[in-house]
């Protein structure tokens, strides 16, 4: 990722200009400066000032949009890396955990959770709002072997569902409302908004917390889990995690 970026075509150009710019100072001032022009170019001598003062002026804008621009720049998104990418993103990537959990237990399947489908989702049986939420969730891996798993409770899956999307909506919220944000890779900004604006959290929670038949809203789990796989390879994190009913029927890992 670094290789790349250090390769792309205006970071290879930038350096190109300055190279080519310090050759041509160093050969006209220094290299030819007591040299007559060839007789087949009665200019050169003028041209060779003209390319010279060119090349200073574009080391000169280099230097001003080095102390001006990119240094502060640089600052601020040091600045957005710690109050938003290390304090919100996190929380945001927890809740999100915690919403598909429920989702990918009711699911009965021992299919990892990077392999699941669309049809996985349409076969969610028992989400009942009313029934309490007791699954464990392991997130911490040494080696591909779970080696942390905590118990997640709650009195009922409907107020389960509308806590965590609530925790998401308002992280997201406080994103957006920090200056810091236009700091942030776009393409990250892009998917946050996606997800606080998926029908699931909008829509499909509140209808299941009111007891509406969670049938209907599948597909917008879906939606929803293919928008948490986005995110994760945006922040470039693993996003492994396991759920179980208990400790000794482990559920493959996956995300």
């Amino acid at each position: 990722m670094k290789l790349k970026k250090l390769l792309s075509p205006d970071r290879v150009l930038f350096w190109v200009l300055i190279f080519v710019s310090f050759l041509s100072i160093f050969l006209v001032k220094f290299v030819w400066v007591n040299t007559l022009p060839p007789k087949w170019f009665p200019w050169g001598q003028e041209f060779g000032e003209l390319v010279n003062d060119l090349c200073i002026g574009y080391l000169v804008s280099v230097i001003f949009y080095y102390i001006v621009v990119y240094i502060p720049d640089k600052r601020n998104k040091r600045a957005a890396d710690l109050g938003i990418i290390r304090m919100h993103v996190p929380r945001v990537l927890y809740h999100s955990k915690k919403i598909l959990g429920l989702l990918y237990f009711k699911m009965e399947t021992e299919k990892t959770l990077i392999m699941l489908t669309e049809d996985d989702f349409i076969k969610i049986e028992r989400l009942d709002p009313s029934e309490p939420v007791d699954f464990f969730l392991g997130d911490s891996y040494i080696d591909g072997k779970l080696v942390m798993s905590v118990r997640v409770e709650a009195d009922n899956q409907g107020n389960f569902l509308i806590h965590h999307r609530e925790a998401i909506k308002k992280s997201i919220s406080e994103m957006f409302m920090s200056p810091l944000i236009k700091y942030v890779d776009s393409d990250l900004v892009h998917i946050i908004g996606k997800i606080n604006h998926c029908d699931f959290l909008n829509y499909s929670i509140s209808n299941i917390e009111k007891g509406h038949d969670y049938v209907h809203h599948r597909l917008d789990m879906y939606k929803f889990y293919e928008l948490y796989i986005e995110f994760t390879k945006a922040i470039n994190k693993e996003s492994l995690f396991e759920v179980s009913p208990d400790y000794t029927k482990p559920i493959p890992p996956g995300f």
